[in-house]
């Protein structure tokens, strides 16, 4: 790709994407987080945090929380299906879609003056003019400067005479708003462009507030591009000129391990200095673990991948292949449970039945804790610790170091010992104690 096109790099989602050779860049997060200011489109019910457990255990500190809230809320994704029948859900939409380019157009000044301005035609000629043809894949973000407003709900939607946001409604009615959008003309171009895979824009919607039948939305969710909104303060993001953070060339395949889908919004980056990578190291103990089940991560297992890779970089996510991902399917052997036992889905408690998978033992929990290349593992099982842990020192052990732990792993079965890159992005929760992510890895 030409340094012309050399745009920003973008992930999006929720996850913690696995990726190659990334050069490194100062990260700028562009989403809100989700907490109690979060705004919703209005009418949608707002994120709420539940705790359910806070505090001292008799072996250890133990925190967890429920959270709920509507999809379109926050700094958020529209899949292809909230406005065209038979588009993609989010499940659905290529992982290769998802790590792009980021090309930005700035229409600060007049969405200042009019609250009802509109990207058009012209400013997407103008880009090029300057720029060049946009190049596969790409997000074109919309900078109207309306982030400014976050804090001020009313300026924000641009409501009329101090209307008030109905928080909860069983019907897609809004009161009269008037902020900038993405206007029918500009989006048929966008949707008729092969290089543009899905639009990000620092309002509540893809169409202006005054718009009535959505068309920007109909128009580039039939196309199957999708739409990002509620981003964040894109001042810091260029047009153009910035060095790529990273390549992918068609015999560098991206693999979806993740098995779960939420609202992060988006990370971005800017190339600032050579040399940094985010490594993803991978320990397979699938071998022992399908036939002892209890089996754990040893201090052994982390000296015998130092000896043919030597130590770990920083910063190193290690991954843990217990082969357990091969039983997601099924519920009971995916856990473990002794003669079939039903998981009780909702508990208050800690308390569980009598589990059998694999985890990462406690001393080797120690070695990595102690190692400062090391910022998080993860792994193919429900925990971190083994099924038949009871005082989960492998949590307490990590997480005292603050290094963070991805449980539920997807199959692992094509990701190198060393080689890959893995970048972290969870859920935004604000206050969380863990969520949901998503997991993408390139193949070196």
């Amino acid at each position: 790709m030409a340094t012309r096109q050399g745009i920003s790099w973008l992930l999006i989602g929720c996850w913690l994407p696995l990726m190659t050779s990334l050069e490194a860049g100062e990260w700028i997060d562009l989403s809100y987080t989700f907490d109690s200011t979060a705004l919703y489109w209005p009418g949608e019910l707002p994120f709420n945090l539940t705790p359910t457990s806070k505090g001292q255990q008799e072996f250890y500190w133990y925190e967890a929380n429920t959270f709920s809230a509507s999809e379109h809320g926050g700094t958020h994704m529209d899949a292809p299906a909230h406005f065209w029948k038979g588009g993609w859900t989010l499940d659905q939409i290529p992982v290769e879609r998802l790590v792009a380019n980021a090309a930005l157009i700035d229409i600060e000044d007049r969405s200042q003056k009019d609250p009802d301005s509109i990207l058009t035609p012209d400013d997407l000629a103008d880009w090029k003019r300057q720029h060049g043809s946009f190049q596969y894949p790409t997000i074109l973000l919309v900078r109207t400067g309306n982030a400014k407003y976050w804090s001020d709900s009313e300026r924000y939607f641009g409501l009329q005479n101090g209307t008030a946001i109905e928080k909860e409604s069983d019907g897609p009615a809004t009161p009269e708003l008037h902020f900038p959008g993405v206007g029918a003309e500009a989006a048929r171009l966008l949707a008729d462009d092969p290089a543009i895979v899905g639009v990000g824009i620092d309002t509540p919607s893809m169409d202006p507030g005054n718009a009535k039948t959505f068309p920007t939305h109909v128009i580039l969710y039939a196309a199957n591009k999708f739409g990002l909104e509620n981003v964040g303060d894109m001042s810091r993001v260029p047009a153009t000129g910035a060095t790529r953070a990273g390549r992918r060339d068609e015999d560098e395949p991206l693999s979806d391990t993740g098995l779960q889908d939420s609202a992060r919004g988006l990370w971005i980056t800017r190339n600032t200095a050579e040399g940094q990578h985010e490594h993803a190291a991978l320990i397979d103990i699938e071998d022992r673990s399908q036939k002892d089940p209890d089996s754990i991560l040893t201090p052994d297992d982390l000296a015998d991948w130092k000896r043919q890779h030597g130590s770990f970089q920083y910063p190193t996510i290690l991954l843990v292949r217990t082969g357990n991902a091969k039983y997601w399917s099924d519920r009971a052997r995916y856990f473990g449970f002794q003669n079939r036992t039903m998981i009780d889905t909702e508990s208050n408690g800690t308390s569980a039945p009598e589990l059998h998978f694999p985890g990462i033992g406690a001393e080797a929990g120690r070695f990595l804790a102690d190692d400062p290349a090391i910022v998080g593992v993860g792994i193919d099982t429900p925990s971190i610790d083994a099924g038949n842990s009871k005082t989960f020192p492998t949590h307490v052990t990590l997480f005292s170091a603050n290094k963070f732990g991805v449980e539920n792993v997807g199959d692992m079965s094509r990701v190198p010992a060393t080689g890959a890159t893995i970048l972290a992005l969870p859920m935004k929760i604000g206050g969380g104690s863990g969520g949901p992510c998503r997991v993408l890895v390139r193949l070196p």
